[in-house]
């Protein structure tokens, strides 16, 4: 009969799962908006504001590239007929701000409000999950 003590590591790992995923993507593109309704239509929100006599392009602004790296180890354990799998997980392992653009008004003027275009929210921050899965 085996040494239960001497199986060491590999009883450890067995039944243990480790994955993960990356994620990357540039940002989205935008419209800069004059919150007016310069054409008439009733609708203030998607009328794009004209600078020196040029009419803002369809989508010329960018939000800021977008990464995240998930991870999640997990053990099942054997508890007579039945199972036992259990895990954490990480969301955002890297604490990436990933921030972002949350005021698109440009205004009525010929420059920018001030607060246009400022990468002004945040993501969601780094964040662990434990859980626990009976299988019977």
């Amino acid at each position: 009969m085996e040494d239960v003590g001497q199986r060491g590591l590999g009883d450890a790992l067995d039944r243990t799962t480790l994955s993960g995923s990356f994620r990357y993507s540039t940002g989205s593109a935008f419209n800069a908006t004059a919150n007016s309704d310069f054409n008439n239509d009733s609708q203030i929100f998607t009328d794009r504001p004209t600078v020196d006599g040029r009419h803002f392009e369809r989508n010329q602004f960018r939000q800021p590239d977008f990464y995240s790296l998930e991870a999640r180890l997990g053990k099942t354990w054997r508890i007579g007929p039945t199972e036992l799998y259990t895990f954490v997980e990480c969301f955002n392992c890297t604490d990436a701000s990933n921030r972002f653009v949350t005021d698109t008004v440009w205004g009525t003027g010929q420059t920018p409000r001030a607060t246009f275009g400022l990468e002004s929210g945040v993501g969601t921050p780094r964040t662990f999950q434990l859980a626990a899965r009976f299988s019977f």
